[in-house]
């Protein structure tokens, strides 16, 4: 699942899941955006916070989540390395182990087997 460039929107991932799941279907990997997010009450309709991030994946029911949009350009006021420490602590205060969801550095990759 590729969420793109959106804002947080329960019903929305909840309406996705639903759908997926009535053709016996999971998501086994969501793309979700971290970054551009500062100052929320702004970005809060465009651009998903680390938090919502990690609600997302929940919403989804996603087995995987990998960030995206996020550290490349200065698009907003957080500081470069905000959303994906902002990440770490989201995940940790909701109980997600940490390779449930994984931030990549620009440049980096990662192998995906079977998942």
């Amino acid at each position: 699942f590729f969420a793109g460039d959106t804002g947080y929107n329960q019903k929305h991932f909840f309406a996705i899941r639903d759908r997926l799941k009535s053709v016996g279907r999971v998501i086994d990997l969501a793309l979700l955006p971290i970054g551009c997010f500062s100052p929320e009450w702004f970005q809060r309709d465009f651009h998903m916070s680390p938090d919502d991030a990690v609600a997302a994946h929940r919403d989804l029911g996603a087995l995987k989540s990998v960030s995206i949009h996020f550290e490349t350009f200065q698009l907003a006021e957080e500081s470069p390395r905000e959303a994906t420490d902002r990440l770490v602590d989201a995940k940790k205060r909701r109980g997600l182990q940490l390779h449930e969801f994984v931030t990549l550095s620009p440049g980096d990759h990662v192998v995906l087997k079977s998942l």
